[in-house]
Parts: C-alpha cells; sequence; structure tokens
C-alpha cells in the first residue's frame, strides 16, 4: 500500500510541476520577445544615425576605436547592446517557431538566465487549462510516476508486508 501511495504522490508532484512549463514558457516568450522589441529600437536608432553619417552599422562600431577612453567605452557597450539584440530576437525566433515541448526543453538547454530569472519571480502557479497544460501534466506524472516506481523497487517494495508459511 505505501508503494502505491509514494508512486501516486510522486506522480501527482510531477503533473503539477510539468504543467506549469506551458505558462511560465508563455511568459518567458513574451519576456524575450519584449527585451528584443527594446533592443531593436535602440539598433535601429544606431544604424539610422550611423546611415546619416555614411557609415553602417560595423564602420560605426569602429569609430568608437579613435576616441578617448570613455568613447571606446560607449563603443563596447553599443557592440554588447548590438549583440544582446541579436542572441534574443533569434531565441525569440526559436521560441515562438518551437512547439510546447520543444519550448521547453529550449528554455532548459540554454536560458537567458537574467529574463528567466525575472519571469520566475513574477509568476503565479496556477492550474492549466490549455491543452499543453495537459500534455505537461501527463508527461510529468509518467517520468515521476516512474521514478517513484524505480525507487520503490530499489528500496524493495516500501511497506511490504512479510509473509510467513
Amino acid at each position: 500500500m505505501a508503494t502505491k501511495t509514494f508512486i501516486t504522490i510522486m506522480a501527482a508532484a510531477g503533473a503539477l510541476g510539468a504543467s506549469q512549463a506551458p505558462e511560465l514558457g508563455q511568459q518567458y516568450t513574451q519576456r524575450v520577445g519584449g527585451a528584443a522589441d527594446e533592443l531593436e529600437a535602440v539598433v535601429q536608432r544606431f544604424d539610422a544615425d550611423a546611415a546619416q553619417g555614411g557609415l553602417d552599422r560595423n564602420q560605426a562600431l569602429d569609430e568608437y576605436n579613435t576616441g578617448s577612453n570613455f568613447v571606446q567605452g560607449q563603443g563596447g557597450r553599443m557592440r554588447e547592446t548590438v549583440a544582446r539584440y541579436e542572441y534574443l530576437r533569434n531565441l525569440y525566433a526559436e521560441l515562438r517557431n518551437a512547439g510546447p515541448f520543444e519550448r521547453t526543453w529550449i528554455i532548459m538547454r540554454h536560458p537567458d538566465r537574467e529574463i528567466l530569472g525575472r519571469t520566475v519571480e513574477d509568476y503565479k502557479p496556477a492550474v492549466p487549462t490549455t491543452t499543453d497544460g495537459a500534455a505537461h501534466a501527463g508527461a510529468g506524472a509518467g517520468v515521476f510516476g516512474a521514478i517513484g516506481a524505480f525507487i520503490a523497487f530499489l528500496f524493495g517494495g516500501m511497506g511490504r508486508r512479510k509473509r510467513y508459511a
């Protein structure tokens, strides 16, 4: 009896935890998209200013190399901004084009830790009402139920009564 209870508890915990993944993934995707949109505006303004000066982006960034330490520092930060924009733009496209399980895997594999941290801070668990949530719940129940069964097997069946002949 204790073995079945343990496996059921493990399966329920897995279902509850995994069922949150689609909504957390959706909120994370929205935040990545919002951050990419904001940086896109900065990069577009920079590109427009460079074009007014007859330069492309790389030429404009190279102009920073010839200035004072302050100007060189600004150039370094602009390079970081452009690189972050390109990273977030690509990540957002990858997340948008992914299915629900693939999106979860992408987030687990290479998250943007800053954005994911803020997403988790604001996230409020809820009962999922989508098919994606139900599918994740089923997968979580299956995986954690199997883990629970394996643990029970390793410990020789918890609470099993010994029978004497």
